[in-house]
């Protein structure tokens, strides 16, 4: 079985590809805090995997936290880092 193989370069995730499934593994932190930021590398995680797969590809993302406790936070609205 082939293994997954990085894709692209991220400072607060991984992705990784197996022929048509992609894994995008969230390592900001134990909690993978949802801030503005980090959203906006989700996305362009998300964008690179509809670039590599091209139009009317079919495939699978699959999304993780890093550790086993959490998968996500969310950060206060108040407290955001919006530039």
């Amino acid at each position: 079985m082939t293994e997954f193989q990085a894709v692209g370069r991220f400072e607060n995730l991984s992705l990784e590809r197996r022929g048509c499934v992609f894994m995008i593994t969230m390592e900001l932190g134990a909690e993978n805090r949802l801030t503005a930021k980090f959203c906006q590398e989700l996305i362009r995680a998300f964008n690179t995997v509809r670039q590599t797969l091209g139009s009317n590809s079919e495939g699978a993302v699959i999304t993780r936290g890093n550790n086993a406790k959490y998968f996500c936070t969310v950060q206060n609205p108040i407290d955001d880092d919006r530039p």
